[in-house]
Order: structure tokens, then C-alpha cells, then sequence
């Protein structure tokens, strides 16, 4: 539809990549590049798993980006691909260049174990990393009572706030050094009920 001159949208602009993505030719489209991406990591796993002490990682990325560069050149089809194989190759170099090669460099110098004393070898992977792979249910909980804990210390706060002036019922309950703790409040409420 056209006004004043423009073309109108047929669909809210809100719905525009949810048309794209649900558009049975995008994924088609989809599931023949994520095959291919899929057959070129399958193919190189065994590079990166193997990487040794004395190996060259130049080799390496040059190995893996000529690979990538071309597994995409293969034609998608009857169509022209609509992704640049040279995009997924500086893609790949960027990420080698940010990333990557320093980790590789120190793999093929110093070697690498996943432990080290005892302890897991964080020199390559993120605690974080970890963490999430081997310990998310431990990492929920921890959250989870962090969260409790920080909606307790909000509450306290409310409630010193609003009742720990000099004149407030937490003022008696406080501390010699000026706090409240759970045992001067709950001495504070057994003087209150044995006063009434």
C-alpha cells in the first residue's frame, strides 16, 4: 500500500523480526547454514581438542578459517547464499585476534591440565565458565538466598527507618554501638510483653 508517496507496512512494525524468523523460507534458510556450520565445527573439533605443546597456532587459525571459508562457498541450493563467506571468515579472525590466539599460544607453550594443586586451572576458562557448567543448581541457591537475604536487609532498613527514631518502638532495642540485631530485638520484645 502506498502514501503520500511511501509504502506502507502490511504488518505492525513490532511483529517485523518475528515474520522474518517464523517465514518457512528463512527457516529453511536457517537450518541449511546452521547444518553447514555444524559439519565445519564437527570437522575442526579434533584441531582445537588436540592442540599439543610445540604446535603452531598460525596453523591452527589457518586451518580453521580456510575450512569456514570453504564450508560457506558451497552453494546453498539452487540460490546464491545470502551470507559472505568472507563476513564468517573476519568474523572468525577477529574473534582469533580478540580472543583466542593468546589462549592458544599459551596452550602449545606451556601445555595446559585442568588442574592445578588441587584446584581447577582458571588460566583459560572464566570462573564463571565454570561455575556455570558444573555448578549451576549451587549458583541458583546462592542467588536465591542472596536475593532473600537482600529482601530481608530492605525490610530492616523500612522498619529502622520508620520506627528507629528516638521516639520509634526499635529505638530501646538497639545496641550499645547503635544497632539492631536479632537478639537486642527479641530481648526488646520480651521486656515489652512482660511490661504489659
Amino acid at each position: 500500500m502506498r502514501e503520500h508517496g511511501y509504502s506502507r507496512l502490511k504488518i505492525d512494525p513490532g511483529a517485523i523480526k518475528a515474520a522474518i524468523l517464523g517465514h518457512p523460507e528463512f527457516t529453511a534458510f536457517n537450518a541449511q547454514v546452521t547444518a553447514l556450520f555444524a559439519d565445519w565445527r564437527q570437522a575442526n573439533l579434533p584441531h582445537l581438542t588436540g592442540i599439543r605443546v610445540g604446535d603452531r597456532p598460525k596453523l591452527l587459525i589457518e586451518t580453521l578459517s580456510e575450512g569456514l571459508l570453504e564450508t560457506f562457498r558451497r552453494p546453498l541450493g539452487e540460490r546464491k547464499p545470502l551470507i559472505d563467506p568472507y563476513d564468517l571468515y573476519q568474523h572468525l579472525l577477529d574473534y582469533w585476534d580478540e580472543a583466542m590466539q593468546d589462549d592458544a599460544w599459551m596452550l602449545v607453550t606451556d601445555g595446559w591440565t585442568a588442574f592445578q594443586n588441587g584446584r581447577p586451572n582458571r588460566d583459560l576458562i572464566p570462573p564463571a565458565l565454570i561455575v556455570a557448567r558444573y555448578f549451576a543448581a549451587e549458583q541458583q541457591a546462592v542467588e536465591r538466598l542472596e536475593a532473600e537475604r537482600d529482601t530481608v536487609t530492605r525490610e530492616l532498613e523500612e522498619l529502622e527507618e520508620e520506627h528507629g527514631g528516638e521516639d520509634g518502638l526499635l529505638a530501646e532495642a538497639r545496641t550499645d554501638k547503635g544497632r539492631l540485631t536479632a537478639k537486642s530485638i527479641k530481648d526488646r520484645m520480651r521486656q515489652l510483653i512482660r511490661d504489659n
